[in-house]
């Protein structure tokens, strides 16, 4: 139908806007390959919330030692664990982005959290380190 007040382009417009309401946002599909399949349901899956959760059980001891009048060799004892810790997750981040692809890992934000995360946990572990020797 034709609207008397508006351009084509306007009238174009108005015709596509129910045709855009039933449109479904892409959703991301698993992959096929067997090896990166395994990879992914292990990622997807709760095997690596356990790995995340020993991580954070490992930043409060390590925050707690710091609070705390604990030597010099204790102390960076608790960064060369922290940094590996970050190599880790580093690893996992690889290891996610080798299961999902680099177009389904960072079509999910919270990847883009993690990324984010780690090279900042990174930078300051490896400052830490670096200080340190």
């Amino acid at each position: 139908a034709r609207h008397p007040n508006l351009t084509d382009k306007q009238t174009m417009w108005l015709e596509l806007i129910p045709l855009i309401r039933k449109t479904e946002p892409i959703r991301y599909r698993p992959p096929t390959v067997p090896w990166r399949r395994s990879i992914y349901d292990f990622f997807a899956g709760k095997n690596s919330t356990v790995l995340a959760s020993l991580i954070i059980i490992q930043h409060t001891i390590a925050l707690t030692c710091y609070t705390s009048n604990f030597n010099y060799n204790s102390i960076l004892l608790l960064d060369y664990i922290n940094f590996g810790f970050y190599f880790v997750y580093a690893i996992e981040i690889l290891m996610k982005t080798l299961a999902w692809g680099v177009k389904g890992f960072l079509y999910q934000k919270k990847h883009w959290l993690e990324i984010i995360i780690i090279c900042l946990g990174g930078f300051d572990a490896l400052y830490s380190v670096i200080l340190e020797t």
